[in-house]
């Protein structure tokens, strides 16, 4: 089976079991697309197209691909209303090109979504990450209502034109390695354990502070040694190394 499916609804957990009690791996977001690799009841099992992720997502939550047209990616979390319903789009959602958007069997005026470059790539990052602080932490998640390190830091990149894999491990190959004094906005900082595994990332300000999501998004101090939490008056993650993606 290789029909292609896409999110229906503001987000959908996807999971490591066909089970709604089961671990939750990452999420797909409203208009990304996925292909189905196989049927189980209410379930499916799915490659994601964007980041070719896999999972278990409730069929109830995706829908069929009639027209696979082109899409345009959702630069902030929108808030639509069309007077009977409400309807939440996350930023880095996909949807057509146009003036509305139906939704099941409900029309939704958009804003206009064309964004006139005043910044630089590198300053429109930072701009929006700052947006997220306060955002809680969620395993898996990829949404300003819940995120984890490396679904917030994915997410940001891609409302700028920039794809990311999902995980943190995954993202180091991304970019090159540039030295900690030569770090700019927009840069990825990535840190390890004391084996060497990388299990953080965050996105550099350019100066000495980093935005990423550790209990929720919040800018800590960064140095060369790794992040300091001035609530714990301690370093919470060591700095492995800061690689430049744009």
């Amino acid at each position: 089976m290789d029909s292609l499916i896409r999110c229906n609804v503001s987000w959908a957990p996807l999971r490591k079991e066909a089970d709604s009690r089961s671990e939750m791996t990452s999420a797909i977001l409203y208009g990304e697309a996925a292909t189905v690799l196989e049927d189980s009841g209410d379930w499916l099992f799915v490659e994601t197209r964007f980041d070719h992720y896999r999972g278990w997502v409730n069929k109830l939550q995706m829908k069929g691909v009639e027209n696979d047209s082109r899409m345009q990616v959702v630069r902030e979390s929108l808030h639509l209303n069309n007077g009977r319903h409400q309807f939440y789009l996350p930023a880095g959602s996909e949807i057509p090109e146009g003036t509305s958007l139906l939704i099941g069997e409900e029309r939704y005026p958009l804003p206009d979504l064309n964004h006139t470059p005043t910044m630089s790539v590198r300053s429109q990052m930072l701009t929006e990450a700052r947006t997220w602080i306060g955002a809680p932490y969620l395993w898996g998640g990829r949404t300003i209502w819940g995120c984890d390190c490396s679904g917030f830091v994915q997410v940001i990149a891609k409302t700028h034109g920039i794809a990311l894999p999902r995980d943190a491990s995954q993202q180091i190959s991304c970019g090159k390695e540039v030295a900690f004094e030569q770090q700019h906005p927009g840069d990825l900082a990535f840190f390890s354990n004391e084996q060497g595994a990388i299990i953080h990332v965050g996105i550099c300000t350019g100066g000495h502070s980093i935005i990423h999501a550790s209990g929720a998004v919040r800018e800590d101090m960064l140095d060369e040694r790794g992040i300091f939490h001035e609530g714990l008056n301690r370093y919470s993650h060591r700095l492995h190394s800061i690689r430049s993606i744009i």
